[in-house]
């Protein structure tokens, strides 16, 4: 694809993001509203006119297409909320821009951008997710300079999904590997299923 060339370890990345969020949104939003937050969300190196070659883009895309097939199959219209920071002004005002399309409230789709660390944000982003089951997505490369434990707070759900990307070696950026990842990602997924207390939920 020409808005990859040159750009593997971004197109594995989101190879990763697309499929594993795809095969996560379809289960949660059966019980669950979700709540959406990348924590690194910049439009850098974006190649195409409507940003869909960004992080960001693609998992509105996906969010938006797995709430109308849930609603025609439950009848429940599912609330998405999704939470993207950008601490560039410029990569910011992009990607705000890009967005506020999406922001439809009353057709439960709901976006809040934020200009800043992320860091400072958590509790911002406590109180934006609210209830609905948390999916996080973050690029280690936005935070090696912060202690984990400044965005821990995030992790708190006990129903809570995490996505980091590490692809610290060649291999890892080929999508084969980025399949190979996403397999053992939904075994876990499964094996929790299985494995959980029956009495709970």
């Amino acid at each position: 694809m020409t808005a990859y060339a040159g750009r593997e370890q971004t197109q594995a990345k989101h190879f990763i993001l697309r499929e594993y969020l795809q095969a996560l949104a379809y289960k949660v939003l059966r019980g669950w509203d979700i709540a959406c937050v990348d924590g690194f969300s910049s439009p850098w190196e974006s190649r195409t006119s409507d940003y869909s070659d960004t992080s960001f883009m693609i998992a509105l895309g996906v969010l938006k297409e797995a709430q109308r097939v849930i609603k025609e199959q439950t009848g429940i219209l599912r609330k998405i909320r999704c939470f993207f920071s950008e601490k560039d002004r410029n990569a910011y005002q992009q990607m705000t821009s890009a967005v506020a399309s999406f922001h439809i409230p009353q057709e439960n789709f709901e976006i809040k951008t934020y200009q800043g660390e992320f860091v400072d944000a958590v509790d911002e982003i406590r109180s934006f997710m609210a209830q609905a089951f948390p999916l996080i997505f973050i690029d280690p490369t936005g935070w090696t300079e912060y202690p984990f434990t400044k965005i821990a707070p995030l992790f708190s759900s006990p129903k809570c999904e995490v996505l980091i990307r590490r692809l610290a070696r060649d291999y890892e950026c080929k999508i084969k590997s980025a399949v190979a990842f996403i397999k053992l990602a939904m075994i876990r997924i499964m094996l929790r299923r299985l494995t959980k207390n029956p009495n709970s939920k």
